[in-house]
């Protein structure tokens, strides 16, 4: 949660210097406030986690060496008594920092989604927004997309390995599932600006992002 706390606040101040220090047009001064107001949420809930979490080790941290004495005098004859006394203390898990990271992660994409649909329709926004390269990120999402169905293939890698048919039939499978799901959705999506839904509307440029999401998360 902190190097997460880190990237925002970097990236928030290279807005500010946009705003305040780059010479160009106003356009991008313009895109650079809305992209500050659209992480400021994520960033506090961030830091909300980076607290929570840095207070919970740290305090329990702070208390383990009374909890080791306490464990340390139930001795007789220098032998511990393995069945009325626990070895190991196991402390209940403070699931708040996850939480609120997950709130951190919906909220920017809420934010995100409320930004794009308030900008004015038609050709209106693109007097408030910086142009996209389309072929470039086209070219990044299928970048990112290739790495997304390699780690499925990492992931058959990093297990125990066994001398087993079973185990072979499973990675071959999986080498092929993988080929075949790429060959899928690289035969389907577009490789040009000129079709794709980012270029088609910012409805359409929104549901793409978003969906891509979902798609690389399954």
């Amino acid at each position: 949660s902190l190097g997460i706390v880190a990237g925002l606040v970097l990236t928030i101040l290279r807005y500010i210097e946009i705003l305040f220090r780059v010479e160009g047009q106003k356009v991008a001064k313009i895109a650079a406030w809305r992209d500050i107001r659209i992480r400021m949420a994520s960033l506090l809930f961030a830091v909300a986690a980076a607290v929570s979490a840095g207070t919970d080790f740290y305090g329990q941290s702070s208390s383990s060496p009374s909890t080791a004495a306490g464990h340390s005098t139930a001795t007789t004859g220098g032998h511990r008594h393995l069945a009325s006394t626990p070895t190991t203390s196991v402390p209940e898990s403070n699931r708040l920092p996850i939480y609120l990271m997950l709130a951190s992660g919906v909220s920017f994409l809420v934010s995100h989604v409320i930004s794009v649909l308030l900008l004015p329709r038609h050709d209106g926004y693109k007097a408030v927004t910086v142009p996209m390269n389309v072929d470039f990120v086209i070219h990044r999402y299928g970048e990112w997309t290739m790495l997304m169905l390699g780690e499925s293939i990492l992931s058959l890698l990093i297990v125990q390995v066994s001398s087993g048919f079973d185990y072979y039939l499973t990675f071959f499978c999986g080498i092929v599932s993988v080929v075949f799901l790429q060959y899928l959705h690289y035969r389907s999506a577009p490789q040009e600006a000129k079709g794709h839904a980012m270029h088609r509307s910012k409805e359409a440029g929104l549901a793409f992002s978003v969906l891509m999401l979902f798609y690389s998360g399954g």
